[in-house]
């Protein structure tokens, strides 16, 4: 999925997990993955060979950063927090994400109403 402006993919995954960790950081793991399926009631399910890699990647490009922490008797916790060069890429992401949800709307929309007539 590109858009004309960009011509980059939108980053979905990438664009989902900063929106998490911006509204509810610092945050582990696990709380994305709960957080996540009860916001889409349901609907989105984060698997841990997805999530584990994609916040690797963008801890690497400095979007994010973690700290580990004890789990007081249970095993550590590594908890994620949104830096300003994230918080950055997310107002982008976020309205490339508006223009093409727009756009697919209008789309979607104009097809319908065309197969009636």
């Amino acid at each position: 999925m590109t858009t004309e402006s960009s011509k980059q993919p939108i980053r979905v995954t990438d664009t989902l997990l900063l929106t998490i960790i911006s509204r509810y950081g610092p945050i582990h793991g696990y709380g994305m993955v709960q957080t996540v399926y009860r916001l889409s009631e349901g609907d989105i399910t984060l698997k841990e060979g997805t999530l584990y890699p994609a916040l690797q990647k963008l801890e690497d490009r400095r979007l994010l950063t973690s700290r580990r922490e004890d789990g007081n008797g249970r095993p550590p916790r590594r908890y994620y927090d949104i830096t300003e060069e994230g918080r950055r890429e997310l107002s982008s992401n976020s309205e490339e994400w508006r223009r093409f949800s727009t756009a697919f709307n209008q789309v979607t929309k104009s097809n319908s109403a065309s197969q009636r007539s």
